[in-house]
């Protein structure tokens, strides 16, 4: 029996921070802002996956967020 299960990985973009450097990070000038792509959650978009149970997407995806739907 397949359960639905929802996944939220880091973001890609910031590692997970929520912000990212523009510029060079050793200009004085350089800044912090919030990542564009996750909007400073630091999170990826949640996303849907079937399992016959938890520790299947554990295996599949050990450092994520994943919650039984």
């Amino acid at each position: 029996m397949d359960y639905n299960f929802e996944i939220t990985l880091k973001c890609g973009e910031c590692d997970g921070e929520g912000t990212v450097c523009i510029g060079h990070p050793i200009d004085p000038s350089s800044r912090e802002v919030d990542c564009y792509s996750c909007n400073g959650s630091g999170k990826s978009e949640p996303f849907g996956e079937a399992y016959d149970c938890l520790d299947e997407a554990k295996a599949d995806y050990p450092n994520a967020e994943i919650t039984a739907l």
